[in-house]
């Protein structure tokens, strides 16, 4: 019995001398200012991010640009402290900015002129949604179901 502890503390000892080379955590750029390519959008997808393309014409919507700034830093949008969204910011020339969103669940395309209009589009895609999501489909719902005159 005393052997064994010897041995299983000699391993103990062994195995910490020489730690296993841990994998340099890959540091992410929740902000872009250019179109990702293929490869690492299906690396970020795979790992649960969703991705927005924010493009809009150069000089336009600055409340727009600050939202689409902040959103690593809204804690709705976190999953355990991590930002769960990947933006890329995009110049284009259409007059009309608009967000292509997308994640393992889905993508779409909004144009966008409010706040709203881009929580909206992520909450159509998001993995870990905000609950604010939930409540935007119930009054979405609602309001058709009244203008439709649709009773339940």
């Amino acid at each position: 019995m005393v052997l064994a502890m010897f041995g299983s503390t000699l391993g103990f000892v062994v195995m910490n001398a020489f730690p296993e080379e841990k994998k340099q955590e890959q540091k992410i750029d929740f902000i872009v200012n250019h179109t990702l390519g293929q490869e690492a959008k299906d690396d970020y997808m795979k790992r649960g991010f969703t991705l927005m393309e924010f493009r809009y014409k150069e000089g336009c919507c600055e409340d727009l640009l600050i939202y689409v700034d902040s959103i690593p830093n809204i804690d709705d949008f976190k999953v355990q402290d991590v930002p769960q969204v990947i933006t890329q910011k995009i110049f284009t020339d259409t007059e009309t900015p608009y967000v292509f969103v997308e994640s393992a669940y889905g993508s779409g395309m909004r144009n966008v002129s409010t706040l709203s209009d881009v929580f909206n589009a992520l909450c159509l895609v998001m993995v870990f949604p905000p609950t604010e999501c939930g409540a935007a489909k119930i009054n979405w719902t609602e309001s058709n179901r009244t203008s439709l005159n649709i009773t339940v």
